[in-house]
């Protein structure tokens, strides 16, 4: 009798959020005598998209588009409707809900030269 396998995902579920500035980044830092101070800094962003990310469902991601329909472990905050939506028919979820916190987010300034600044805020997945 064949077997059927199972493939388990078992990694992080984050919102990336990203914001393409107008302009460069190294073009506000301030050095003084070739140190770094104290910064003050203020961006404008041209636009502000959010993408479904994380290593786990980055994973899963891939794998459905390979046609497989893996199982995803995670822990997830109560703001993972949206991403549960998008995970529907790509695998099967075993999730966490953290109902007092939010999934863990990632927020990024991206520049015209493509430098980044980042900042990760840990979510449900880290309980």
């Amino acid at each position: 009798k064949k077997q059927s396998k199972r493939v388990l995902v078992s990694g992080s579920v984050v919102y990336d959020t990203i914001f393409s500035l107008h302009g460069n980044i190294q073009d506000q830092i301030v050095l003084e005598n070739g140190k770094l101070g104290h910064q003050n800094l203020m961006f404008t962003g041209k636009e502000k998209k959010v993408f479904f990310g994380g290593t786990g469902g980055n994973i899963v991601y891939g794998l459905s588009k390979l046609g497989v329909l893996p199982c995803l472990v995670s822990a997830v905050g109560k703001d993972f409707g949206e991403y549960k939506e998008y995970l529907k028919g790509k695998a099967e979820l075993k999730v966490l809900e953290d109902k007092s916190g939010y999934t863990s987010v990632f927020y990024a300034m991206t520049d015209e030269a493509g430098e980044q600044i980042g900042v990760f805020q840990t979510g449900g997945w880290f309980l």
